[in-house]
C-alpha cells in the first residue's frame, strides 16, 4: 500500500490580527504552514532553517528560496513571525 498523498483537508483557523493583516493568499498560506510547523521544533529557528526545511522538507516540492525569503518578511513585517537570522 502506498503513502496517502493527499490527506483529508484539515480546517484552519487564524486569528483575528492574522485576517486583519490583509495578507495576500499565498501569503496566508505560508503563515498557516510556518505556523504548523514552528510549535513541533524544540530550539529557536533561523530564517535560514526555516526556508531550508520549506523548500525540501515536509511540503514535498522544491519552493523558491527568493519567494519563500520575501513572504517570510512580510511576515515579519506585518508582526505575524519573529525568526533569527541564522
Amino acid at each position: 500500500m502506498s503513502p496517502l498523498r493527499n490527506p483529508r483537508p484539515q480546517p484552519v483557523v487564524v486569528e483575528p490580527e492574522v485576517l486583519d493583516a490583509h495578507l495576500s493568499l499565498h501569503d496566508l498560506g505560508l503563515y498557516v504552514k510556518v505556523s504548523q510547523w514552528l510549535p513541533l521544533l524544540v530550539e529557536d529557528v533561523s530564517v535560514h532553517d526555516c526556508i531550508a526545511h520549506m523548500r525540501y522538507g515536509a511540503f514535498g516540492e522544491q519552493n523558491s528560496e527568493v519567494e519563500l525569503r520575501a513572504g517570510l518578511q512580510r511576515l515579519a513585517d506585518a508582526g505575524l513571525l519573529e525568526l533569527g537570522e541564522g
